[in-house]
């Protein structure tokens, strides 16, 4: 029982030398991107200077960026086109043929909505239905799925056409619509309006 178990270790210690033996003569890749993150068309700088290999000098470099498109060299630049999260590849291959791998996200954002819209009267009076358009916001690279209204006067409203009516004349609200777009990146903007007539005057 004693040998036994004395050559169960005997291998077990070789397997992990053998392993480790392994592992230590596999390159090391090594990049960073520059910038690793910003709006598209985003245009990153990728460094792999920093591999090394035990074994002799890399010979070669292959990148992978994730959206089809490959490359190859030391020190190379890649412009990301579309929005989203790039997981890009690195291989490097040294003088005998061994390989060594890292991986490294890069993420194109998605660029914000853009809010606007139009209402008429121009110039309301009390009590008089305002007619709130949104149509001319839109998502440069989705769509747009809400729009929230706040009218200045304490209450909101919901949806691309709506309607309001101002409680008071005389008064010049700020009327905020914020559009959020289906990556949930949301953008607002603000625009006076102007309630004619005074209190008290009859009109």
């Amino acid at each position: 029982m004693k040998m036994r178990t004395v050559l169960i270790l005997l291998l077990l210690g070789g397997l992990n030398i053998m392993t480790g033996c392994l592992f230590q003569n596999i390159p090391r890749a090594e990049f960073n991107p520059t910038p690793s993150s910003g709006y598209p068309p985003l245009t990153v700088h990728f460094d792999a200077s920093a591999s090394r290999s035990p074994n002799g000098p890399i010979l070669s470099y292959d990148w992978d960026f994730n959206d089809g498109e490959e490359s190859s060299g030391v020190m190379v630049d890649h412009t990301f086109t579309e929005k989203g999260i790039y997981r890009v590849t690195l291989t490097v291959t040294d003088s005998e043929g061994k390989v060594g791998t890292l991986y490294r996200n890069v993420q194109a954002l998605s660029l914000p909505p853009v809010a606007d819209f139009d209402y008429w009267p121009y110039l309301p009076t009390k009590q008089t239905p305002v007619d709130f358009d949104a149509c001319d916001s839109y998502d440069p690279d989705g769509e747009i799925v809400e729009w929230i209204w706040s009218f200045g006067d304490g209450t909101s409203g919901w949806g691309e056409i709506t309607e309001h009516l101002f409680p008071t004349a005389g008064i010049t609200y700020s009327v905020t619509l914020t559009v959020i777009d289906d990556d949930n990146v949301e953008s607002a903007i603000t625009k006076p309006v102007r309630v004619v007539g005074c209190e008290g005057c009859g009109s």
